[in-house]
């Protein structure tokens, strides 16, 4: 899940969990992104963002969308948080044309071994 090392905590510098992780740089590894549940300690090649709507479940949905946009993000285009806040991605809606939270969470419990997630 991007970890690289565990470390002593810092309060100064640990963000909460339960996050969305965008790698901006890295070889091979620019325009991935992760669901991290756990308070942790980001390096300067992450952008970190939170949602009200963000669990387990909805965190996991979102991360497989945004990997099918990765390829957009290789060869020298940088994934920084402008191009992140630009992007956008195609997500289930309610009858109210707004995000279908339910459905994704639902959908990601309804996986095989789902359980061990």
């Amino acid at each position: 899940n991007g970890v690289v090392r565990h470390v002593m905590r810092n309060s100064n510098l640990t963000f909460k969990g339960n996050a969305l992780v965008f790698i901006t740089n890295g070889q091979g590894s620019v325009g991935y992104s992760l669901y991290q549940g756990c308070d942790f300690i980001p390096s300067s090649d992450l952008v970190v963002a939170y949602s009200e709507h963000l669990n387990h479940f909805t965190g996991l949905f979102l991360v497989a969308v945004l990997d099918q946009e990765r390829y957009r993000y290789s060869f020298g285009r940088k994934y920084g948080k402008s191009r992140i806040l630009s992007s956008e991605i195609k997500l289930p809606v309610n009858s109210k044309g707004d995000p279908d939270w339910q459905f994704m969470e639902d959908y990601i419990k309804s996986l095989p071994y789902s359980s061990n997630l």
